[in-house]
């Protein structure tokens, strides 16, 4: 379940910024990892290509975490490489490209989230490549997605992203969630890191913006929604960890291109869930209603430990 690799990877956040939960969360890496990794299509793949590059992320910043340690396994990045190839094979001419949601679907679904994901995970793999010959490699995937994303017509005239493209390759103005405007922000900056100077900081300045503008996903207190909250309908289990994720981006964005509206938003997001929890620290879905027991799962917690850490990480 990819909802697994977004609390593995909030876990790992966690464990950079307070080392005392180092040993565990290694720990709990290596036991997700060996108990999991002949499951499903085989390392970390099946049907969906997004829940491959989920965990293809968990892995690296387990990579990361682990580097220069006794518990470091070159397996972890070795999963990720794979999960890319994996990705990169199932590049199609519908739409002149992209990434199908579903291997399986005989109408391929042009999702904004797996083209994102598939992004971050070129671009952070070209970042951690042995020879010039692998950066290159991972380099043109990363910005081979990038120009047929920016101009595929998913980013509309307000500055975000909607879910994906319809049958005749036009933007189908589904739902502006939170997690595909956070993705791209740490893809962006991860594309910048690789790319120095290029476009990529712009691009995720003039999207982050345009989130905290945009009165759908921030309230008039400047709280993240989503939109599904809004609806009367329940959000769903996906949905509820979408507000994490996009604080996660936010802040891998400020620490890379600074700035006070971020670093604030971050500061009064953690601040408002916080005041929302209940006693024991349960969270729960909306960041500015008293705790709601109904409404609380692992998503809303993972998303409540998210925000946490990315206010944390840009004091």
């Amino acid at each position: 379940m990819w909802q697994s690799a977004r609390c593995l990877t909030a876990l790992i956040d966690l464990a950079t910024i307070e080392t005392s939960f180092k040993s565990n969360v290694t720990a709990i890496v290596a036991h997700t990892y060996e108990t999991n990794k002949s499951k499903g299509g085989g390392n970390f793949t099946n049907d969906y290509y997004d829940d491959g590059g989920w965990w293809a992320l968990a892995f690296i910043k387990a990579s990361d975490m682990t580097q220069g340690t006794e518990h470091f396994m070159p397996e972890y990045l070795d999963t990720a490489k794979l999960i890319f190839d994996n990705m990169t094979d199932a590049w199609g001419t519908k739409c002149d490209g992209g990434i199908p949601w579903r291997r399986s679907d005989p109408h391929p679904y042009l999702g904004a989230i797996q083209n994102e994901l598939y992004l971050s995970v070129a671009a952070h793999l070209a970042n951690r490549a042995f020879t010039a010959m692998e950066k290159s490699k991972y380099l043109y995937g990363a910005h081979k997605e990038w120009s047929w994303f920016k101009n595929s017509g998913m980013i509309n005239s307000e500055g975000i992203i909607n879910n994906g493209l319809n049958d005749r390759c036009k933007n189908d103005m589904g739902t502006t969630w939170t997690y595909n405007q956070g993705v791209i922000l740490e893809a962006l900056v991860e594309l910048d890191k690789a790319s120095p100077g290029g476009c990529c900081l712009d691009d995720a300045n003039r999207l982050a913006q345009a989130v905290l503008e945009n009165k759908n996903l921030v309230n008039e207190r400047g709280i993240l929604r989503e939109p599904c909250e809004t609806t009367g309908k329940p959000c769903d289990g996906d949905q509820r960890l979408f507000k994490g994720i996009f604080t996660d981006g936010l802040a891998t964005l400020h620490k890379r291109s600074p700035h006070p509206i971020y670093r604030q938003f971050l500061e009064r997001n953690a601040e408002a869930m916080w005041a929302t929890s209940s006693r024991n620290g349960q969270i729960s879905l909306r960041w500015t209603d008293p705790f709601n027991e109904t409404e609380l799962d692992v998503g809303t917690q993972y998303s409540g430990l998210a925000a946490l850490v990315a206010a944390a990480t840009v004091q």
